[in-house]
């Protein structure tokens, strides 16, 4: 089993778990790709940091910035993400470029198939920041790389607002949203007592339905 990613965001400090969101996310990795969508506090890359690296799964994690709208920039995030974990395929993807044609994306595609870091075992890409891209070139890649739906790959895109992309969601459990990352009154409860605080039953539901 590969080492954890170095790109997943860290999770020190984060003491509760939750399995409620653990198999909601369990039920998720089922399909080829999936959403979470919540405001900025719901604690989004949070949880599934917590989640992934719990899971042991291997992750290529991109934290997406506005830059990536240029289709240059956001190929060297994608690049990078990739060579972490397979440094031979990083290279190469690097020297393709951006695959702004059909041609050259068949082109990127016949050459991650010949990855068997990819292929062997399961493995998650995460798209974090999804919302600060606007591009139409690099949003077209995104949904082109969702319709694929390559073999033992889970894509999960993470935004603060609904994707505009080209891709169909119908399975109820395609998206997380802000009122499935809320915190149950008992999560809160635990998560007083974790931080060795055990106020008033009634003051606990005055905070968690502030």
């Amino acid at each position: 089993m590969a080492q954890q990613p170095k790109e997943i965001p860290s999770t020190k400090g984060l003491e509760l778990t939750r399995p409620r969101l653990h198999a909601l996310f369990d039920r998720a990795m089922e399909n080829p790709y999936f959403v979470v969508s919540a405001g900025a506090g719901y604690g989004k890359t949070r949880e599934l940091s917590a989640y992934l690296t719990e899971s042991k799964r291997r992750v290529v994690w991109m934290a997406m910035t506005e830059l990536d709208n240029l289709a240059r920039y956001f190929w060297n995030t994608f690049a990078r993400a990739i060579a972490r974990q397979s440094p031979e395929v990083g290279k190469k993807l690097s020297a393709l470029g951006f695959p702004a044609s059909l041609r050259d994306y068949q082109n990127f595609l016949h050459l991650l198939s010949q990855d068997p870091y990819i292929f062997d075992e399961p493995v998650v890409f995460a798209i974090d920041n999804l919302h600060l891209i606007d591009a139409p070139l690099v949003k077209e890649f995104i949904a082109r790389f969702l319709s694929a739906r390559l073999e033992n790959v889970c894509v999960i895109l993470i935004t603060r607002q609904w994707p505009t992309l080209d891709c169909e969601l119908h399975d109820p459990h395609d998206i997380i949203t802000a009122e499935q990352l809320k915190f149950t009154l008992e999560e809160s409860v635990s998560l007083f007592h974790i931080n060795g605080l055990y106020p008033p039953q009634e003051e606990i539901v005055r905070v968690h339905t502030y």
